[in-house]
């Protein structure tokens, strides 16, 4: 059984998502491609169900997909029950950053692994002493978080996806970093920075700063002492004009994020996969499934309503 497709949503699935020969030529459908994505997906069951119920929970899970009523992330239609994947079914993972030369570059590694098997990353750099703060004394020294924001975009460009892509990212950084008015301009004054998304991690204080025009405390996170102060509108208004010039950057807000925190005991959340769909701790993943709700609906009264059943089954 093949799925209905529009022209696109085929080249889409061709470009990306079917499995080629060493040619490059196609050797499967799209519903070829579901059917291996949901019979891997349902292989769990030889362990976790008394009886095996691997072809019931497979034929389920493709009559789902096959119907687009749900699909998987990118990703796992790609690599789930590919010889000639990575193995890697989660998308992005989000990775720590710590303010030291070794857990900085350890964590470049890392990334590294990440994209080399077709995921993409998440950082927070806040962390990160400010460009010119002192190192072991010698003042002057550091280079910032721009700046290493800069040598990651520039070593995990050269990791192509599948042959296909560059992987994705988001740098964050929070609102009272001292170098947060470099970070905002950094989409505007380096054409370099391809494979990143940026945003500003902001806090519900700073958002009230801005209402009541206050200014605002840019704090060293080495230390803790206040730099300088600045006007939390001037600075808000920087992130407006700079992302209406180039898209970047975004907002996170950390004080929501954390308040959605369901094991806020686990850590705090402080930066997201790099679309921002979904926060995550250090070295986890996220797993993405679109469900399509126009597609769970039912004619009632003349009127159409969410087929509850429908959804509940997706």
């Amino acid at each position: 059984m093949e799925p209905k497709l529009s022209k696109n949503a085929l080249e889409v699935a061709q470009k990306r998502y079917l499995r080629t020969d060493m040619r490059g030529k196609t050797v499967e459908t799209v519903g070829e491609m579901l059917w291996r994505v949901a019979y891997h997906m349902a292989k769990p069951e030889v362990q976790w169900a008394s009886n095996g119920i691997v072809m019931e929970v497979a034929t389920k899970f493709y009559e789902r997909m096959v119907e687009m009523k749900m699909v998987c992330a990118g990703k796992a239609m790609f690599e789930a029950g590919n010889p000639g994947g990575t193995g890697q079914l989660s998308s992005c993972f989000v990775l720590p950053i710590e303010d030291s030369i070794q857990t900085i570059f350890k964590t470049l590694g890392d990334a590294a692994v990440v994209h080399k098997n077709n995921g993409g990353t998440g950082f927070n750099f806040s962390p990160v002493r400010p460009h010119g703060d002192k190192v072991k004394n010698v003042p002057g020294a550091a280079s910032g978080p721009v700046d290493f924001l800069k040598a990651y975009s520039a070593a995990l460009a050269q990791i192509l996806q599948g042959a296909k892509r560059q992987g994705a990212n988001i740098g964050i950084l929070n609102v009272d970093h001292p170098d947060i008015e470099e970070f905002i301009e950094l989409k505007s004054q380096d054409g370099t920075i391809k494979n990143f998304n940026v945003s500003v991690g902001v806090t519900d204080e700073f958002m009230r700063a801005v209402a009541e025009d206050k200014y605002w405390n840019l704090v060293n996170p080495r230390n803790h002492e206040v730099v300088r102060r600045v006007k939390a509108k001037t600075l808000f208004n920087k992130i407006a004009e700079a992302a209406w010039k180039t898209g970047d950057p975004g907002l996170m807000f950390l004080d929501t994020t954390e308040r959605s925190n369901t094991v806020p005991n686990f850590g705090k959340l402080e930066a997201t996969n790099p679309c921002g769909e979904i926060a995550l701790f250090p070295y986890e993943s996220c797993n993405l499934t679109s469900v399509d709700l126009a597609r769970h609906l039912k004619r009632k009264g003349g009127k159409e309503e969410v087929d509850w059943e429908e959804l509940r089954k997706t």
